[in-house]
């Protein structure tokens, strides 16, 4: 019973660590983009809708953005790569099971401007993933309607990454524990591993 209290609390912990709240929200530990936004006219007309995340090195990138244009709905497209700098921020979604020559996926960047201006985006199709996904110096255009809302969460410090890690160990159990974090065939040096993960080291 013991056990499985002190895994019930670890799980709790992780929760409040990582996981968007119920509003939507993101956790002050991770880098985000979220909301709403239309762009481009016509035919070039489209929606954007984000829920975007990583750690705040860019570290395990999750979430989806959603591309809706005049004659392409392609769904929730996953993030494959996120990278937050201020108010600005560039990510790379796939898109699944691309037929050549269509593409692979849409290099998107955007820039949050508050409420008293209007955010800007620029986006593009791609036929080869980037693994990498540098925040773009130009600013895009303004959107023409919605609201994006971007997250840069600074790194946890030293302390906080650990405590991080051991609710994360008691939760999931040490052997999936190094087995995630560990190097080599023995899985070595997992906490530490972890650490450096969630402190961008």
């Amino acid at each position: 019973m013991r056990r499985f209290l002190v895994a019930a609390v670890a799980s709790a912990a992780i929760g409040s660590l990582a996981v968007p709240g119920v509003s939507g929200a993101q956790s002050a530990a991770m880098d985000s983009v979220t909301g709403y936004a239309a762009t481009g006219a016509g035919r070039l007309s489209v929606q954007f809708t984000f829920d975007a995340r990583s750690g705040p090195a860019g570290e395990n990138p999750t979430g989806t953005v959603s591309f809706d244009a005049l004659l392409v709905d392609l769904g929730a497209l996953q993030v494959s790569c996120l990278s937050v700098s201020g108010n600005r921020a560039s990510m790379v979604v796939r898109i699944a099971s691309p037929s050549p020559p269509a593409p692979a996926g849409v290099v998107i960047s955007v820039e949050d401007n508050g409420a008293a201006a209007q955010d800007t985006l620029a986006w593009s199709f791609v036929t080869i993933l980037p693994s990498e996904c540098p925040v773009s110096s130009a600013a895009g255009e303004p959107i023409l309607a919605g609201d994006i809302t971007v997250t840069d969460a600074q790194p946890l410090d030293r302390h906080r990454a650990r405590q991080a890690c051991l609710f994360e160990r008691a939760a999931r159990g040490r052997r999936a524990f190094r087995a995630k974090y560990g190097r080599g065939r023995f899985h070595l040096h997992a906490m530490r591993r972890c650490i450096r993960q969630r402190i961008g080291g």
